[in-house]
């Protein structure tokens, strides 16, 4: 069927997200390449930004922060929103929660005053949403990370984005529980 390649980016992070098959997304990627290679005006650059976005992933599973940091700089030359986003991940990987934060928020304040409304845009705020509620909740501080959490979770409701909002209610379900909420955190789990 007819899809975008936001589409087809959202459906390799998923697939390695949940199965680690990192061959099976590049596959998808590299057919999607192909097929909007010649199409011009479908969004051509965004397919290789989620190419290195890949990369990203997998070398932040690894713990390759020097391979992160090579396709974070790669991301920075097809998107610049997302790049701040890579660049918040990789600070993660190091520990620097302070700079995670301070890049995460430029990312989420970037791509609110963009004019840009297109399905990857939308799923990069909702992604910064999720990734406020990580960085608190990895400092020890879930009170202040759970409006971002119930944020996330309002964002991908009203924008239909299933698959982060399943995400984004987990890491509620994790705030309540660090909140010590079990009763909150098992109704959430329970929906899920």
């Amino acid at each position: 069927p007819p899809c975008t390649s936001g589409d087809i980016g959202e459906v390799a992070v998923f697939i390695t997200t949940h199965s680690g098959d990192y061959d099976q997304a590049l596959a998808l990627l590299g057919a999607a390449k192909r097929h909007f290679g010649v199409h011009p005006r479908m969004p051509y650059k965004l397919i290789c930004c989620c190419v290195e976005e890949l990369g990203l992933a997998r070398a932040l599973r690894v713990r390759d922060v020097a391979a992160a940091r090579l396709h974070r700089s790669n991301i920075a030359t097809y998107h610049q929103h997302r790049a701040m986003y890579a660049s918040a991940l990789v600070a993660m990987a190091e520990g620097s929660y302070h700079t995670a934060l301070l890049e995460t928020q430029r990312a989420l304040d970037a791509q609110r005053s963009s004019l840009q409304h297109t399905d990857l845009c939308l799923q990069l705020e909702a992604r910064c949403h999720l990734l406020l509620a990580e960085v608190y909740s990895r400092k020890g501080l879930p009170v202040m990370g759970l409006p971002h959490a119930l944020e996330g979770v309002a964002f991908c409701q009203d924008h239909h984005l299933g698959n982060i909002e399943y995400e984004t209610k987990l890491a509620l379900a994790h705030i309540q529980l660090q909140l010590c909420s079990v009763d909150q955190c098992l109704l959430l789990l329970e929906k899920l």
